[in-house]
């Protein structure tokens, strides 16, 4: 995938015949599987639908390895890199013109690598300032400064998500300002011009800003080298004699300078697959269990704090707390209290009874045992009342011009006592698009509160899990806790608050680090009619030292129950993941779905 500098135009070839012809790589018959267009911005390389083409080559079978060269029109397109040099677009504008490149080039990737290649190949962004239209309208060391950072920002991003897909990453720009830096270089022995564009063929540039056929030459070599460092391709690199022969300047020849460079320092070689595995499983396991204590944790206190046998509901009962009867231990010590002496009364001896009734007495049922005092009773926490449990899926399905498909399972349990609400919510969704999978995510949420009373007050402790394949971290564990306050409790209108303070962390990212967050939320659930209900949550982290950093959850549905013998009803559910520092992907992930919901 590309623009014309892999296509190729009218005037000049790319790097892709170079490999064919002196390689033997196979393109496709007629160069089918080079889908790369001419002219293409990294927008136009998913509204043209060279991602999906590509993708759709590795499902069949026909495509192994992937590439992807793009970003220097984007910089020409509209005039935006002499916007940028001039200082006309910066600040916020320009971050967000730059994380909107970083995007396009992440999904086309994102979309290949979701039709399971072997390998791909990621070059960073060139540096447009020293392309020969680039050096002629960039000419202050200001304005140098200001594009290089542009193009260093877009190359950040997508090297961070090279690393975390494991896939291959050439840094392009790097690479440019150490090797075409000056005004020349030598190739063979052989001076080669590198400020201006001319079809001779000792120009690196044919024009401002296609490569000529060394240029070609030169850049088919950080494809082979990318892949022999990256994959073990052990493909035999092309020798400065090699490029001056295919420039018709073989007899110029002298010895190799540009072909003993080390290219590897310029290459991010992605972890072995077992290094990745130990990588994530080590943090996941590790995670895994934190998770699993935590929700153990909390059902082992929901069931002390709500499931004590038949004791009188309202007043908070703090008897979970209590220490055994004090004749059940003895102290190693321990004196007994003096105890006052109280005077003898007679005690008249009763009258024996009647031997008929001795034996009545004898052959009657002995008194049942009075039963000793516990402090919880395991039983009642299933005691059916309490629990409101849903099981909930969707699929949607289109044939015909586009071939698609998705759907969303998951399931919510609710247990509701006088003394502790506990509420788990878990979601899977996973798409298809002409055969690509575009869709793959899943979401847990598990939160216990302790009433204090009779007060709107309460105690809550929350987990939450998240996994995307197609964003910036493979997972996301956080849990925070706080307080809750109830601002209405009726029988069709329930409103809650919470405040609080946790930590979350991310995964197999580029944040990979524990963060510090706040916590604020909310809940409302409002039941329309005995047959409808609508509720909507929104939960609120920003990072403690920095909010301008933070991440919002938002969830909404309405539910309305069908006619029937079993309890199934509709549910119109729109979920929202806002993520301010989504690391090249989008800020929001929003899905809307039409789900049937069973309740046993």
């Amino acid at each position: 995938m590309g623009d014309s500098g892999t296509a190729g135009n009218t005037t000049t070839v790319s790097w892709v015949p170079v490999l064919e012809q002196l390689r033997g790589f196979n393109f496709g018959p007629g160069r089918a599987y080079n889908v790369a267009q001419g002219g293409a911005t990294t927008s136009s390389v998913l509204s043209s639908g060279q991602h999906t083409e590509l993708a759709s080559l590795v499902n069949d079978g026909d495509v192994t390895f992937g590439a992807l060269l793009i970003g220097t029109n984007d910089f020409g397109a509209n005039g935006t890199g002499a916007l940028i040099a001039s200082g006309l677009l910066t600040g916020q504008p320009l971050q967000d013109w730059l994380d909107q490149r970083a995007n396009n080039i992440i999904t086309a990737t994102d979309t290949v690598l979701s039709a399971g290649p072997e390998g791909f190949l990621l070059f960073g962004v060139a540096d447009v300032t020293l392309l020969p239209g680039g050096r002629s309208l960039i000419t202050t060391p200001e304005q140098k400064q200001r594009v290089g950072d542009a193009v260093d920002e877009i190359n950040r991003q997508i090297r961070g998500y090279a690393e975390t897909s494991g896939i291959a990453y050439f840094d392009t720009a790097a690479a440019m300002r150490d090797l075409l830096g000056g005004t020349t270089a030598s190739l063979g022995g052989v001076s080669i011009n590198l400020t201006t564009g001319n079809s001779d063929p000792h120009h690196f540039f044919r024009d401002q800003i296609h490569p000529n056929v060394l240029g070609n030459g030169v850049i088919a070599n950080m494809v082979i080298a990318s892949l022999n460092e990256a994959y073990g391709a052990g493909i035999a690199p092309l020798s400065d004699y090699e490029l001056l022969q295919m420039a018709g300047l073989e007899n110029e020849y002298v010895e190799e300078t540009l072909s003993t460079v080390d290219l590897s320092p310029y290459i991010v070689v992605p972890e072995p697959a077992s290094a990745l595995l130990l990588l994530f499983a080590v943090p996941a396991f590790a995670a895994a269990a934190r998770w699993t204590a935590f929700l153990l944790g909390m059902l082992i206190a929901a069931a002390a704090c709500c499931a004590r046998g038949e004791e009188a509901p309202g007043e908070f009962d703090w008897s979970i707390f209590r220490l055994p009867p004090a004749d059940a231990i003895a102290a190693p010590g321990a004196i007994d209290p003096p105890v006052e002496e109280l005077p003898e009364v007679p005690v008249e001896e009763p009258e024996p009874p009647a031997e008929e009734e001795a034996v009545e007495e004898v052959e009657g049922d002995d008194p049942e045992p009075v039963p000793d005092a516990v402090w919880y009773q395991p039983s009642t926490w299933f005691i059916p009342p309490y629990w409101d449990v849903g099981f909930q899926f969707g699929l949607n399905n289109a044939t015909g011009n586009t071939e698609a498909s998705s759907m969303q399972v998951g399931g919510n349990v609710k247990r509701k006592t006088e003394e502790t609400v506990f509420t788990l919510k878990m979601q899977y969704s996973q798409g298809r698009n002409n055969g690509v999978e575009n869709e793959n995510q899943a979401f847990m949420m598990g939160r216990n509160e302790w009433t204090l009373g009779e007060s709107p007050w309460s105690l809550f402790v929350t987990g939450t899990l998240e996994y995307d394949q197609f964003r910036a971290f493979d997972l996301r564990l956080a849990s925070h806790a706080g307080l809750s306050y109830l601002f209405f409790d009726t029988e069709r209108l329930e409103v809650a608050g919470r405040v609080g303070s946790g930590v979350s962390r991310e995964y197999g990212g580029p944040d990979d680090e524990y963060i510090p967050e706040a916590s604020f939320g909310g809940d409302f659930e409002w039941c329309i009619t005995e047959a409808q209900k609508f509720s909507t949550n929104v939960d609120y982290y920003p990072d403690w030292s920095d909010f301008t950093d933070y991440r919002i959850n938002t969830e909404a549905g309405w539910e309305i129950a069908l006619d029937g013998p079993m309890d199934i009803s509709l549910k119109l559910s729109v979920i929202d993941r806002y993520d301010s520092t989504p690391n090249g992907r989008k800020h929001n992930d929003l899905s809307t779905a039409m789900l049937v919901i069973w309740k046993p």
